[in-house]
């Protein structure tokens, strides 16, 4: 109730929509097989219990106002979803309906983290590209000039990091917006760093994923992936999921060295999400995959039957995905 109503500050607009579920086909189809193998640690890590099995079946389905933009964002039963058309969009995953929605001026497509209070909105465009916004008061703490940001600001501690799609990945002081350090790249930055209390993990265009110190940003290893990287890694204790723009998803140890790789057959645009056994990846073909996460094998893969346009939400019974055309599936 407390997070219902903090949400309920936040945003301005009290809708609810429900619609009838949507059930696709089911298909079972042997897309890829894993290279490689490795026992993976926790580290006592928290990750959802959900482990999602067959037969799945689409049992909601939402529309926002716009098609959902590529991050989905989960804090405690609350799904914040940002759309196409510059809203930022709450749902109860409970109740699988809508709560509010905040209005982002001009239509401004952006990501949003919540950092405690407060939004951190990261926007495509616009001069002062990150915001820390009060949204009880509709205004901003203060704003950054980091040129246009496809990604998702990260937090740890007081110190805010973010990915510029042309500057580099920056280092932000979380209370007063101060830049701390910047590490330039030789490539574009479409996706969200990965953050450890020492190490930020960056997958550049180029395919290289990069390794730096938190405290100064210099590299401390990188290993070539050899396509595009447009996926955000996701970091799961002393291993790193990440996937290139061919479709191939990798488990790579936080020293740098690849365990596993899984070949989708689409091209995978979006971030995976990591249960404690599991992988769970959606390629641009609209079919989700589940991979053992300790070898890469596969275990099932799904239809949707709809071309899927955010990132993989692993909620507390449901597989959560955002399509292209106006729609949260709950499958």
């Amino acid at each position: 109730m407390r997070v219902q109503l903090f949400c309920f500050s936040i945003f301005l607009i009290f809708i609810v929509s429900c619609r009838k579920a949507l059930v696709p086909e089911n298909r079972y189809p042997a897309f890829g097989q894993p290279q490689q193998s490795v026992q993976v640690k926790t580290n006592n890590l928290y990750f959802p219990d959900f482990n999602p099995e067959p037969p799945l079946t689409a049992v909601k389905q939402l529309r926002p106002s716009s098609a959902p933009q590529q991050k989905l964002q989960v804090v405690g039963n609350i799904l914040f979803v940002p759309t196409k058309n510059g809203k930022i969009e709450s749902y109860d995953l409970v109740k699988l309906q809508r709560i509010n929605r905040y209005k982002i001026k001009a239509k401004i497509r952006a990501n949003v983290t919540v950092a405690g209070k407060n939004l951190l909105v990261a926007k495509e465009y616009g001069a002062k590209s990150l915001v820390l916004l009060n949204p009880a008061k509709n205004k901003p703490v203060w704003s950054a000039k980091l040129g246009s940001i496809k990604s998702v600001p990260k937090t740890a501690g007081d110190r805010v990091f973010i990915a510029s799609l042309y500057r580099g990945i920056f280092c932000l002081n979380l209370s007063t917006g101060e830049i701390q350090w910047q590490h330039k790249t030789a490539s574009q930055l479409h996706t969200s760093p990965a953050v450890s209390p020492d190490r930020i993990y960056q997958i550049t265009e180029r395919g290289n994923l990069i390794a730096l110190a938190a405290d100064d940003g210099k590299i401390v290893w990188q290993t070539a992936l050899l396509q595009p990287g447009l996926v955000d890694p996701v970091l799961t204790g002393d291993q790193l999921i990440c996937a290139t723009k061919n479709g191939k998803v990798f488990a790579i140890s936080t020293d740098g060295k690849i365990d596993w790789q899984f070949r989708c057959r689409n091209i995978v645009r979006r971030a995976p999400a990591v249960s404690r056994t599991t992988v769970v990846v959606a390629d641009e073909g609209g079919v989700i995959y589940a991979l053992n996460r300790s070898t890469g094998r596969l275990l099932w893969c799904y239809d949707v039957g709809a071309i899927i346009g955010t990132n993989v939400v692993l909620g507390k019974k449901y597989i959560i995905i955002g399509t292209l055309e106006k729609k949260l599936l709950f499958v």
